[in-house]
C-alpha cells in the first residue's frame, strides 16, 4: 500500500498524464526491483520510491524534476552486492593466485626443477602453493573490503585474516601461534608470513590512502600501517626479511592509482626497503565523471546541481574532512572534485556529486538525500 501510495505522489509530483504515468511507473518499477531497493541505508520503511519522491520534491520547477529524474536513470552507476561478491571473486582468482603461483614457480626452478608457469593445475597442487598461500596474511583496510567474504570464498585460515590494519598484542600472538602450528608449511619452511596483502574496495582519489600534509610528512592508511608495523616489534617478528606487500582495490579511478602510485615512490625515498605493488579489479577512467558529459541535458543538469540552494556546504565541509576556501564553487562536484555518480550497495562514495547523497541543512530543510550516505574509515 505505502509503495503504491509513493508511486501515485510522485506521479502526481512530476504532473504525468495517464500514459506518462504507465510508462515512467514501470521504468521505476525496475530500478527498484533491479537495483535501488537493495541499498543498505535505506531506512525500514521506506524504499527507493519513497525516497526517490521526497528527493524529487526539493527540486522546485518542474522542468528541473524532469533533468533530475533523467539524471537518476541514465547516469548513476550502481554497484549491487552480486557484482560486488563478483569482482571479490575476480580478484581472488585473478589477481591474488597468479601471485602465488609465481613464488611457486619461483620455488620449482630454485630445486633445479623445470616448470611451465602456465601449468596451473600442476601449480595449484603442489604443496607449495598452499604454503605460500598460508604464509600470506590478509588484511580488510576498511568495513567496506569485505574481507569476511574472501575469506569464505577463498578458504582462508581464520588466523591469517585481520578486519583492521592495528591489530593488538593478543591477536598478534594468535597469528604467531597458529602459523607455527599449521600443518600447510612445507617443511623446513620459515614459519613466518611472507605476504600482506591489503584489501579495500574503492578509491575515487587516494588521498585518503597516502597523501603528504603541508609540513612535508605522510599522512594516510598506507603510512599508518607502514608505521604501525614498525612500532610493533611482536608484529615485525611475524615477518620475514624482505616481505612483500600487495595492495588491492575491487574498484578504483586511473587518477586515484596514479596518485597512489606516486606518492609510494616518494615515500619508498625515505623507506627504500619498503615492497609495495598496486593493483585494482574493476578501473574507472575519466568517463565515468559526470562532467565528462558534455551534452545539453547533462549540461543542463550540471547547473541545477552546482547551484547553492542546493548544496549543504557545512555538511559537505566535514565530509570531506578539510577546509575550503570561502567562496568555494566546487562544492557539488564532491570530494576533491571527482564527480562521480557512483552507488555501491553498501554506500555511497563522498567523491560521487553531493545532491546524490548529502543529508539535510537542518529540521525542516526541504534538501533530501536520494542514498544516504554513512561515514567510514
Amino acid at each position: 500500500m505505502r509503495f503504491n501510495l509513493a508511486k501515485q505522489f510522485l506521479a502526481q509530483l512530476m504532473k504525468w498524464d495517464d500514459i506518462e504515468a504507465t510508462e515512467h511507473l514501470k521504468e521505476i518499477d525496475l530500478m527498484s526491483d533491479i537495483k535501488y531497493d537493495s541499498y543498505d541505508q535505506f531506512i525500514p520503511g521506506i524504499k527507493f520510491v519513497g525516497n526517490f519522491y521526497l528527493w524529487l520534491s526539493q527540486f522546485e520547477d518542474i522542468d528541473d524534476r524532469k533533468l533530475m529524474y533523467e539524471f537518476v536513470k541514465k547516469y548513476i552507476i550502481y554497484i549491487n552486492s552480486t557484482q560486488i561478491s563478483h569482482l571479490i571473486d575476480l580478484l581472488y582468482s585473478t589477481k591474488i593466485i597468479p601471485a602465488i603461483r609465481q613464488k611457486v614457480v619461483k620455488d620449482f626452478r630454485n630445486h633445479g626443477l623445470t616448470v611451465n608457469k602456465y601449468n596451473n593445475k600442476r601449480l595449484d597442487n603442489a604443496a607449495e602453493f598452499k604454503s605460500h598461500k598460508r604464509k600470506t596474511l590478509f588484511i580488510g583496510l576498511s568495513d567496506g573490503s569485505h574481507i569476511d567474504i574472501i575469506r569464505r570464498n577463498s578458504y582462508l585460515d581464520n588466523d591469517q585474516v585481520l578486519t583492521n590494519y592495528y591489530p593488538d598484542d593478543t591477536k598478534i600472538k594468535e597469528l604467531a601461534e597458529e602459523l607455527e602450528k599449521s600443518k600447510d608449511l612445507v617443511e623446513g619452511s620459515e614459519k613466518k608470513f611472507e605476504s600482506i596483502v591489503l584489501i579495500d574496495d574503492f578509491t575515487a582519489s587516494g588521498s585518503s590512502f597516502i597523501r603528504i600534509r603541508d609540513d612535508g610528512t605522510f599522512a594516510g592508511k598506507l603510512p599508518k600501517f607502514f608505521e604501525a608495523i614498525n612500532g610493533k616489534e611482536e608484529f615485525k617478528k611475524l615477518l620475514v626479511d624482505g616481505f612483500d606487500i600487495h595492495l588491492y582495490f575491487l574498484i578504483a579511478t586511473k587518477s586515484a592509482l596514479d596518485h597512489i602510485n606516486a606518492m609510494l615512490e616518494q615515500y619508498k625515498k625515505q623507506h627504500p626497503d619498503l615492497n609495495v605493488t598496486l593493483e585494482c579489479v574493476q578501473m574507472l577512467y575519466e568517463d565515468a565523471k559526470f562532467t565528462s558529459h558534455t551534452g545539453t541535458e547533462a549540461l543542463a543538469i550540471q547547473k541545477i546541481i552546482s547551484q547553492k540552494r542546493y548544496i549543504n556546504e557545512p555538511a559537505l565541509t566535514r565530509a570531506y574532512k578539510e577546509s575550503y576556501p570561502a567562496g568555494n564553487t566546487d562544492y557539488y562536484l564532491g570530494y576533491r572534485q571527482c564527480a562521480l555518480t557512483i552507488v555501491l550497495n553498501h554506500n555511497t562514495p563522498n567523491n560521487s556529486l553531493p545532491i546524490i547523497w548529502q543529508p539535510k541543512r537542518e529540521a525542516g530543510d526541504r534538501l533530501y538525500p536520494l542514498f544516504y550516505r554513512i561515514t567510514r574509515h
